[in-house]
């Protein structure tokens, strides 16, 4: 399916631990182009096989988005994002989240890697609900 819709995946044996490059990513929305260093994350574990769990890996990619290195890395060495990601992980296992990708549309959950037209349908589902209750 990624092939098809020329995203490239590279194929590995093994799972990086993302919760570095999750704190990397709270130092980087305060202090940089989240857009930018989420999409080079994605682009470094999905396309290019890096592991987005090792530090020095997080440092070429916050250089490359014009990231200040050594400021992220030492904020990701010293905790400093920890407390908030991981209590964005508890909300996510509160409503239910086992997986990623997780979207939440309106009311309604998807989670788990999900074909189009399952988005299709919640949100024709949503577009329905939304005209019940205006009647």
């Amino acid at each position: 399916m990624a092939a098809a819709a020329g995203l490239p995946i590279v194929d590995r044996d093994w799972v990086s631990n993302s919760l570095p490059a999750l704190e990397a990513a709270e130092f980087v929305r305060e202090n940089g182009d989240f857009d930018a260093f989420h999409h080079a994350v994605f682009t470094a574990y999905w396309a290019e096989g890096k592991d987005i769990g090792k530090i020095e890996v997080l440092k070429e990619i916050a250089t490359s988005v014009g990231v200040d290195a050594e400021a992220m890395a030492a904020a990701v060495e010293d905790g400093r994002y920890r407390e908030r990601v991981m209590a964005d992980y508890e909300l996510a296992q509160r409503v239910g989240f086992s997986g990623v990708p997780a979207f939440i549309l309106g009311n309604r959950a998807i989670v788990g890697a999900q074909p189009y037209a399952v988005f299709e349908q919640v949100m024709a589902q949503l577009g329905r609900d939304k005209r019940d209750a205006a009647d």
